[in-house]
Formats: C-alpha cells, sequence, structure tokens
C-alpha cells in the first residue's frame, strides 16, 4: 500500500483483504471509510468488481 499524504489517497493491489488495508491506512493516519459486512473476509477488488456499498458509504462514498 503506498500513500500520499498530501492529497491523502491509497494505492493498494486489488487482492488486499480489508481488515489488513484498514490496517496499513490507520498506521499512517488514513482510514478506509468503507465497511461491508463481509469487511474481513473480502477484498477491495472484490469491493470495486460489486459495486460494493459499506456502512460509512453516505459519508465517504462507494467502492
Amino acid at each position: 500500500v503506498s500513500t500520499d499524504p498530501v492529497s491523502r489517497t491509497a494505492v493498494a493491489q486489488g487482492g488486499i483483504y480489508g481488515i489488513d488495508l484498514e490496517t496499513k491506512l490507520q498506521a499512517k493516519g488514513l482510514t478506509l471509510g468503507h465497511y461491508p459486512q463481509s469487511f474481513e473476509f473480502s477484498t477491495l477488488g472484490g469491493w470495486i468488481a460489486a459495486r460494493g456499498a459499506g456502512q460509512q458509504s453516505n459519508r465517504y462514498g462507494k467502492a
């Protein structure tokens, strides 16, 4: 996972699991802001492919 502290964006591979991505982002003071019910067991690529929406999608947007 690479991040840009100025734009507060991240680049990650599609196969990363949600919990792993959130852990890496939190270490850099960021959050994913996308928490589907399958968060711990699904991947970033799966969320994008399925146009996933999570509990905070009203605030942060859909995947």
